[in-house]
């Protein structure tokens, strides 16, 4: 079983119960209730997200060459943990997440068109920070921090030993926005863009012997929206204030 397969399973296995547990616990807004963002938001929180991922890659070989397999729309599965501290209306918070990905790759033809480029995410892993404004249950943010992905490039020459392949962890930062709205005061779901540039990557593709046939630098970007679900651990308070009369 892969990493992700692992990460992602145990995410799940740790968030559901201890969503539905909070949530029994905490229970819905209820309309006798005034809701106020005095702490809200406040605390350790862990969530799973899912997403659709685009974006683009550009070869350029030795010799000047050039070619660009951008990347299919595909899927991202993951999960995240982060922290955040409310003052007034005001959230500040940093965020650790990871995602594998499902089918966000793309093929083209090598320069002559003997041969066909390809590409392929297989991860990626955002350690972001986060300042964002609360209206009541919605908070509205924004998003900065480090990106590394893991990406696989091949040259496919019909089978065989002219086929090179070769694979890269790379690093490089993302930013992007969106907002979240509190269900219950532990749950949130929310919707988010981040888009990921990643730098210049020399990859020495080899055959199945390990000889190097071919060096390239690959430049790639992502476009990542994702909807994510995420429960409220700890800190703060409910955001509720007394029961009217």
């Amino acid at each position: 079983m892969s990493v992700f397969k692992r990460l992602s399973r145990g995410v799940v296995a740790c968030v559901l119960p201890v969503s539905f547990a909070t949530a029994v616990a905490a229970g819905p807004f209820n309309s006798y209730q005034s809701y106020s963002p005095r702490d809200a938001w406040s605390g350790l929180y862990l969530g799973v997200h899912e997403a659709g991922a685009w974006g683009d890659s550009d070869w350029t070989f030795a010799n000047g060459s050039r070619t660009s397999p951008d990347y299919t729309l595909g899927a991202l599965f993951g999960g995240q943990i982060g922290y955040q501290q409310q003052w007034d209306n005001f959230v500040l918070g940093a965020e650790l997440s990871y995602s594998g990905a499902l089918n966000v790759d793309q093929a083209d033809f090598c320069p002559g068109g003997a041969s066909v480029c390809g590409n392929e995410l297989n991860g990626l892993l955002l350690a972001n920070a986060r300042l964002g404004y609360a209206f009541g249950r919605t908070l509205l943010y924004g998003t900065a921090g480090y990106a590394r992905a893991n990406i696989k490039a091949d040259i496919d020459a019909g089978g065989g030993p002219l086929d090179l392949r070769g694979k890269e962890k790379i690093s490089g930062w993302n930013y992007g926005g969106g907002f979240e709205y509190l269900i219950t005061p532990s749950i949130s779901f929310g919707l988010e863009y981040i888009r990921v540039d990643l730098r210049d990557k020399q990859f020495a593709l080899s055959d199945g012997a390990g000889v190097v046939g071919e060096v390239v630098d690959i430049e790639n970007t992502f476009n990542v929206v994702r909807g994510r679900i995420s429960v409220k651990l700890g800190g703060g308070d409910s955001g509720y204030a007394s029961p009217l009369k």
